[in-house]
């Protein structure tokens, strides 16, 4: 049974702990909820005070299927604890199944980029740098409203890595930007 998405009907469904980040079902779904006495016991036996939410496709963010239709379970806790749908949320840390309240905010597409992991493509591993073939000096580059901006050239790759870490300060990239993924944990290890 389809319904309006709202803080109180999710207060209705879900349980939210915000120092682990995990989002349950509740153990006392209300009977209105559901179409039938039967669908209300069948999903009581099977989900109640269970962990919700599961990768879906290449994003590996958390999503749960309910109300028919399929939600991001970082959205759902945002409109549990706040209220409103945000138009982007930011996972701090990089990690998309930490649900933390203190790992996730509001951002912008542009404060969303400035907090952007280093990309599988570097072949510094160090975000903005490359290494010049011809030359074999270091250049540091930053993005800037669409544009890649040319910091310098360096002899070695440490200058190359300040110059770029005294960019990001300047134009104001969050201090993780560009930092190097950590594996995802599992449904099981969110306790």
């Amino acid at each position: 049974m389809r319904r309006e998405i709202t803080q109180e009907y999710l207060a209705q469904c879900f349980y939210y702990n915000p120092i682990s980040g995990v989002l349950r079902w509740r153990k006392d779904r209300p009977l209105n909820h559901f179409a039938s006495n039967q669908a209300h016991k069948a999903w009581h036996t099977k989900y109640a005070g269970e962990v919700t939410g599961s990768p879906r496709g290449m994003s590996n963010y958390l999503n749960v299927g309910f109300n028919e239709s399929t939600y991001m379970v970082h959205r759902l806790i945002w409109m549990l604890e706040f209220g409103d749908w945000p138009h982007n949320i930011d996972h701090i840390d990089g990690d998309k199944q930490n649900n933390r309240l203190a790992n996730i905010r509001t951002a912008s597409p542009k404060e969303n980029a400035r907090n952007a992991a280093l990309s599988s493509r570097s072949t510094t591993g160090i975000t903005g740098v490359s290494k010049n073939k011809i030359t074999g000096r270091y250049r540091a580059h930053i993005g800037i409203d669409g544009n890649r901006v040319m910091i310098g050239s360096y002899d070695t790759i440490a200058e190359a890595e300040a110059a770029r870490g005294a960019a990001n300060l300047m134009v104001g990239f969050h201090k993780n930007h560009g930092r190097i993924c950590q594996p995802q944990k599992t449904r099981n290890e969110a306790g």
